[in-house]
């Protein structure tokens, strides 16, 4: 038994998950927007957050970015927190890149992944270091996973098979990393069953920023101390509180 589950790449991994319907979002969505509105409407529960900033990040000072509370909140987190890890992250991949532990083709669907294929074109241009990102317009929608941000019913576009094939199969030597801050990988197991199909042992690589699925944790790695972060062994690993 071990020696099979040694046996197994990244990509049977993602296979084998369960998965994601996407209702999970709401009560993830329900305690954020408490939690925002808790602290833009106490003076006290503001300073103490932006004292909670100052401790994680020593080199930030609180601003003010926007008159509407809730997104000048937002807007202190990103430049407090957000944004140092996003260039931690893009400047980790770029150096896993360049030592040939990654792909250089980049895998960044649009919209969430838009802050991250930013800092990837940015640091990479300064290291004058050679990268592709590739952008398809891959999302719930058009895999047909379960949206509760829309009332559409699930169902796959039928040229999402189309549209993988010709910007992604034969183009990238049979490699690819994906990189993106979503939580479950519902789009990314799509993907990798299709790209698995196509190419025989294709080599895909879902790195996410923030991540509770099949995937590598950038956030949660830096939480542990630098130990690989993949949720469904975290438990075991005793990284999980």
């Amino acid at each position: 038994m071990l020696q099979e589950v040694q046996k197994k790449t990244s990509l049977d991994l993602l296979l084998e998950m369960p998965a994601v319907q996407g209702n999970e979002l709401d009560t993830l969505l329900g305690d954020f927007h408490g939690s925002v509105a808790s602290v833009v409407g106490s003076p006290n529960i503001w300073d103490r957050f932006m004292g909670v900033l100052k401790g994680i990040n020593p080199n930030y000072t609180p601003s003010i970015y926007s008159n509407t509370p809730e997104a000048n909140l937002l807007a202190n987190v990103v430049a407090a927190y957000y944004g140092p890890l996003i260039h931690g992250f893009s400047n980790m991949v770029l150096k896993n890149i360049e030592s040939t532990n990654l792909s250089e083709f980049v895998l960044a669907p649009p919209r969430d992944a838009i802050p991250i294929a930013t800092s990837l074109n940015a640091l990479a241009e300064l290291k004058s270091q050679k990268i592709k990102i590739l952008n398809p317009p891959v999302n719930r929608n058009i895999t047909g996973v379960v949206n509760n941000q829309t009332k559409m019913v699930a169902k796959q576009d039928p040229l999402f098979g189309a549209l993988i094939d010709q910007e992604i199969v034969g183009k990238t030597g049979g490699k690819l990393v994906e990189v993106e801050f979503g939580i479950y990988s519902t789009t990314s197991l799509i993907m990798a069953k299709h790209l698995s199909e196509k190419e025989s042992g294709f080599h895909f690589v879902p790195l996410k920023f923030y991540g509770l699925g099949p995937n590598l944790s950038y956030v949660h790695a830096l939480h542990a101390n630098g130990a690989e972060w993949i949720a469904e062994k975290a438990e075991n690993q005793g990284l999980v509180a």
